[in-house]
């Protein structure tokens, strides 16, 4: 009996120490193609054409997504859980730290999008507080679209803004 508990204890020990799965990032892959790269970030353009899947990778860094071309994906999660999503043009979202997943791509004009990996923790800029420049928001024609602990996306729109008619 005392033999069993010690074995028993072992393997707990031996479970609780043992490390966590390692899956591999999400990039570089087929259909994403660095643009950029400096000491803070990475940008990628991605595309998602039909039928195609990535492997299951794990997403190393927060990143923040700017999506160009309108299209849908399915995405699996580490669980097998699936849902598909569609994306407009435009749209903002965060993939956080640590994301699990698979992605297919399911429209016949694929979704196109700009990722940036921001590759340290924390705050990803510093403000200025001392600065003459006017801030980011509020200001006229600008819209903040996206806010959280790491970064602050918006649109501009007016003379600073590109803009197609």
């Amino acid at each position: 009996m005392r033999f069993s508990g010690i074995l028993s204890a072992a393997l707990l020990l031996a479970a609780a120490t043992a490390p966590a799965q390692s899956y591999p990032p999400p990039f570089p892959r087929p259909n994403a193609t660095k643009i950029l790269e400096t000491g803070e970030f990475v940008v990628w353009r991605v595309v998602w054409p039909k039928g195609e899947r990535t492997e299951l990778h794990r997403h190393p860094h927060d990143q923040v997504d700017t999506y160009y071309a309108p299209g849908g994906r399915v995405i699996t999660e580490l669980d097998g859980t699936k849902r598909e999503v569609t994306t407009a043009v435009g749209n903002l979202s965060n993939t956080k730290k640590g994301t699990t997943h698979i992605e297919e791509g399911t429209t016949d004009a694929p979704l196109r999008a700009v990722f940036i990996e921001l590759l340290h923790d924390g705050p990803s800029g510093r403000l200025d507080q001392s600065s003459s420049a006017a801030p980011a928001f509020p200001r006229e024609g600008a819209e903040k679209r996206s806010d959280d602990e790491r970064v602050t996306c918006g649109t501009t729109r007016g003379p600073r803004a590109h803009r197609r008619d």
